[in-house]
C-alpha cells in the first residue's frame, strides 16, 4: 500500500477513502490527492522519503540534527556513524503525542526510552526493580 506509514500517522488530516478498482479494494489518501512532492524527492532513498512523510523530516533536516549533535547519541552521546561506509543508523526521536522530533538516538537508547513514554511500564519495572533489592 503506498501511503500506509502516514495513514497510519494522520498526516494531512484526512480520512482515508476506500476505492474499488477491479477486484481489489485500494486505500487512497485524500490528503494526497493535491500533494505536491518537497524539491529533490525523485533523488531521495525510500528510507528519506518515509523519514519526509513520518516526520516531516527533510534529508537535510535530518542531517541538521547529526551536526548539532555532533553525530552522536542525543542520550549515551555513542557515535551514530556505523561501518567502513558510516553511514547513520540513528533513530528519530519523537512526542508520540505531538509528532514534534526531539532529536537522534542509537537503538539501545531509543528502545529504552519507549519505554519510559509507557507509563504502566515504567511503574511496573519500577517495582520490579524495588522488589529485587
Amino acid at each position: 500500500m503506498k501511503h500506509k506509514v502516514h495513514l497510519l500517522s494522520g498526516l494531512h488530516g484526512a480520512v482515508p477513502e476506500v476505492v474499488k478498482t477491479s477486484d481489489r479494494a485500494k486505500v487512497t489518501c485524500l490528503g494526497c490527492l493535491s500533494w505536491n512532492p518537497p524539491e529533490g524527492w525523485s533523488k531521495w532513498s525510500a528510507v528519506e522519503r518515509t523519514r519526509y512523510h513520518t516526520y516531516r523530516l527533510t534529508p537535510q533536516g535530518y542531517a541538521d540534527i547529526m551536526e548539532k549533535q555532533e553525530n552522536v547519541c542525543g542520550i549515551c552521546h555513542k557515535s551514530l556513524l556505523r561501518g567502513l561506509s558510516l553511514r547513520a543508523t540513528a533513530f528519530v526521536d519523537h512526542d508520540h503525542r505531538t509528532g514534534r522530533v526531539r532529536g537522534l538516538l542509537c537503538s539501545r537508547c531509543n528502545g529504552l526510552l519507549a519505554g519510559l513514554d509507557d507509563s504502566e511500564f515504567r511503574v511496573a519495572a519500577e517495582a520490579y526493580l524495588v522488589q529485587k533489592e
